[in-house]
């Protein structure tokens, strides 16, 4: 058999441009391996948040400054490195600020920055707070509070020094150190510009006729001891502020007309010794942060609307000597932790729904010298070391 003649074999031909595209081809199969390539790097992760510190600012005077940063975080908490935020005020008369984040002051009041990126944005609250004298700040007072009818105002709107005006101490470098106005016939609101009193120790004008709520201001008198507002028309809540007083000894709340629940903040009052809250509108359940307040050595809170069961962390409160929670709505039954209070000479709990059997470690109570249960729900036998009080 022999092979085909060479004449009888024919080639396929091929079509116009076959090998033109032939690359064509091959470049897309690479294209399409490539795109389905499991290899390829994932999309990074959306932006997801700013985080804008710090997210408040003071400032005391006009032409003061603070830088703020802007922190753009994604979706899954880490930190995007280089996005770029876009910086601006709210109110152009108050604060102004650059692009890289740093405010300066231009009119009192308050305004906010934010920084922008994409969608997204983050801002700070900015205060531009005009600072006043001891002097200013004492007028403030005499005039929102009726200075002019006091019972007593010698020398106040004077020249003289303030140490010579009624009333007013001053430490060493003629900075107020004391107000005491007990009695006086001082009558509007307490103005917020008090708080500035920065060395102030004493504010006592117990006995007038103060109404409105207390400015949380109150709250930055940082070297205050001794806060005396008994006997006044004050209303609404306690500032929570108060609890930044961590210097303060006594507090002196009594017989206003104020409401709501006890700020859990006073437990902050490390030094405090004495607190009267009685003859109050106050409401809501005995704050348990008040047992960290270790030199406590007085508590009044009688003749309010508390409710519910007292905490058992009262029974931390090592230096207290007198208890008195009287005429109130407090229930359940007596914690057993009561029987801790070694030094405890008083404990008036009567007016209330306390139930239940006497705790047997009220016969811990060596120091106690009254109790007063009477008026509640209290059942069972009284314990025999608590017989011998009379």
């Amino acid at each position: 058999m022999t092979a085909p003649s060479s004449r009888n074999t024919r080639s396929i031909p091929r079509p116009p441009g076959a090998a033109a595209l032939a690359p064509v081809f091959l470049a897309a199969l690479l294209l399409h391996a490539c795109a389905d390539d499991p290899t390829d790097p994932p999309l990074p992760p959306a932006a997801s948040r700013i985080l804008v510190e710090p997210d408040s600012v003071v400032l005391d005077t006009i032409g003061a400054g603070a830088t703020l940063t802007a922190t753009v975080i994604d979706t899954e908490g880490d930190t995007i490195d280089d996005a770029t935020v876009t910086w601006a005020s709210a109110d152009r008369e108050i604060a102004t600020v650059d692009t890289a984040g740093t405010v300066t002051a231009v009119g009192f009041g308050q305004t906010r920055i934010s920084a922008r990126y994409d969608t997204l944005t983050g801002v700070a609250a900015v205060e531009v707070a005009r600072t006043f004298t001891d002097r200013e700040i004492l007028e403030m007072f005499y005039e929102a509070t009726g200075g002019g009818d006091w019972n007593e105002n010698t020398n106040w709107l004077s020249d003289r020094p303030l140490s010579q005006w009624a009333g007013i101490e001053t430490d060493a470098e003629g900075k107020v150190s004391g107000i005491s106005l007990p009695r006086n016939n001082i009558t509007g609101n307490i103005p917020p510009e008090l708080g500035h009193l920065a060395n102030l120790e004493v504010l006592s004008i117990y006995g007038n006729l103060l109404a409105g709520r207390m400015p949380p201001e109150l709250g930055m008198l940082t070297s205050l001891r001794e806060l005396s507002l008994s006997a006044n028309l004050l209303s609404g809540p306690i500032p929570a502020e108060l609890g930044s007083l961590v210097g303060v000894v006594s507090v002196h709340l009594s017989d206003n007309q104020l409401s709501g629940a006890i700020p859990s903040e006073l437990g902050q009052l490390e030094s405090l010794e004495v607190l009267w809250l009685f003859d109050n509108g106050l409401s809501g359940r005995l704050p348990a942060a008040l047992g960290n307040l270790a030199s406590l050595r007085e508590m009044s809170i009688s003749g309010n609307r508390l409710e519910g069961p007292l905490p058992p962390e009262i029974g931390n409160l090592d230096s207290l000597r007198r208890l008195s929670l009287h005429s109130n709505s407090l229930g359940g039954a007596l914690p057993a932790e009561v029987g801790q209070l070694g030094k405890l000479e008083v404990l008036w709990l009567g007016g209330n729904g306390i139930t239940g059997p006497l705790p047997a470690e009220l016969g811990n109570l060596g120091a106690l010298k009254q109790l007063d249960l009477r008026n509640n729900q209290v059942n069972g036998s009284i314990p025999p070391e608590l017989r011998i009080i009379s």
